[in-house]
């Protein structure tokens, strides 16, 4: 362990040599620094330029009666705008990388200016040092906190892997128009879920933009049956393809091609779908199912009143089985 002593010989021991070295490599990185920081400054003030000029075309858009061919050009715009948008997590990155090295930077010299004052001989001597380092340290200080302030008016937030939060998602479109979120979402987020079986079953979730905090449930139920299909978004960040799998530590018989029969079977049968983004702020949609040889397609069609149940939104990435009678079966989505 070092004691006093030691802490003071070894602060006593900066020279002139390694502080004058610390000031070239100051100037270095300083210079590199500016250069980056000039160039994606840039570069990020002209993606969010054009990307505020998609918002206000998708907004003027909006305003207007729209077609299915209208609907379709807003949701291409509004992905090429997160496109525009994503990229600026570059300069984010930039950002971090600067604001770091200007705070080691002003530690470093602070760090030498304790042993640099010790071979200072007179008070003048110590006064400049100390005012120097001063000077030295204020650029690296502030600059990080003035540059975060400059190109802050995103239409629209992104998190850190480029997606938009279901929230902020409905907001865009609500802004400036008469849409309500059941409408925002059968548009312009399209959901859709497909079941498909060749050597195993399959679930494909697909969504027409990158949308983080939801929860995607199907629950399919008759008069003997129910199965509920619970999707959780956090697993749709890195695919949107999942298998089924059993628990393993259920004894459960059925295959992959039972199971799929199975839904096949519930093709008369009622379908509801929540749209969520907590137990508490949801939106219930009928649903329809088409079925082809090897597929099930189901996606929304209509706003409905139901209320969504705790248990069934606490099934994070589970296909439950639960007849009438007996225990029900449960199946993970990987």
């Amino acid at each position: 362990m070092f004691n006093d002593n030691c802490i003071c010989e070894f602060l006593n021991g900066a020279s002139v040599y390694s502080v004058q070295y610390l000031g070239w490599v100051t100037a270095v990185v300083a210079a590199i620094l500016a250069l980056t920081s000039i160039v994606f400054s840039q570069f990020n003030e002209r993606s969010i330029q054009s990307s505020n000029d998609i918002a206000r075309s998708i907004r003027n858009q909006l305003s207007e009666e729209l077609d299915i061919n209208g609907e379709n050009t807003i949701k291409e715009d509004f992905n090429h705008m997160m496109y525009l948008l994503s990229n600026t997590s570059i300069y984010d990155k930039t950002m971090r990388l600067f604001t770091f090295l200007s705070y080691f930077i002003v530690f470093l010299w602070w760090f030498s200016l304790l042993g640099y004052l010790s071979d200072a001989n007179t008070l003048i001597d110590k006064i400049i040092i100390s005012l120097s380092t001063i000077l030295v340290s204020i650029p690296f200080l502030y600059l990080p906190d003035i540059l975060k302030n400059f190109n802050k008016n995103k239409p629209l937030s992104l998190n850190e892997k480029g997606y938009v939060d279901l929230e902020d998602f409905i907001a865009f479109f609500k802004k400036n128009t008469n849409l309500n979120d059941s409408d925002i979402i059968l548009k312009f987020l399209s959901p859709k879920t497909n079941i498909k079986f060749n050597t195993t079953l399959e679930i494909t979730y697909s969504i027409n933009s990158k949308t983080s905090n939801l929860t995607y449930i199907v629950i399919l139920k008759n008069e003997d049956k129910r199965i509920i299909i619970n999707l959780d978004k956090k697993l749709f960040e890195s695919k949107n393809v999942f298998s089924i799998l059993p628990f393993e530590n259920n004894a459960i018989t059925q295959s992959d091609l039972s199971l799929f029969n199975l839904l096949r079977e519930m093709n008369k049968s009622d379908v509801e779908i929540f749209i969520s983004s907590s137990l508490e702020d949801y939106i219930c949609f009928s649903g329809k199912m088409k079925i082809h040889k090897n597929e099930i397609e189901i996606c929304p069609i209509n706003k409905i009143e139901r209320t969504l149940d705790s248990q069934i939104f606490e099934l994070k990435n589970i296909l439950e089985v639960a007849p009438v009678l007996g225990t029900p079966e449960k199946f993970k989505i990987k």
